[in-house]
């Protein structure tokens, strides 16, 4: 990771959820899993701008996010949000002392 973070500064994250008429997709699979979270972590530690493109939301609609880059941890992040249904995200930083909630309308 650091060899690329050296090459560019800006990471894509994908993550897809698999289902269908055979294969059901749980609730769980709403929200990130441990390992997509840690993944983040550890994008955000090494690149300036990290993004979340076409995350499964629910079951039929997407969520893609931007963060900009910021000075360090304790700065608030300007957070773009692309949704195909509302929803509204609350964003935490500063080691999760501080956040804020963003309501999008979808498109």
């Amino acid at each position: 990771m650091a060899a690329a973070a050296a090459q560019a500064e800006t990471a894509v994250a994908f993550f897809s959820r698999w289902g269908g008429e055979a294969f059901d997709v749980s609730r769980a699979d709403w929200y990130l899993r441990e390992t997509e979270k840690a993944l983040l972590r550890q994008l955000s530690a090494a690149f300036e701008k990290v993004v979340v493109e076409r995350y499964p939301f629910g079951t039929d609609a997407t969520l893609s996010l931007l963060c900009a880059e910021r000075g360090d941890a304790s700065e608030e992040p300007q957070v773009e949000i692309r949704s195909d249904k509302p929803v509204t995200v609350e964003i935490f930083w500063d080691e999760g002392r501080q956040s804020k909630t963003i309501a999008v309308n979808g498109t």
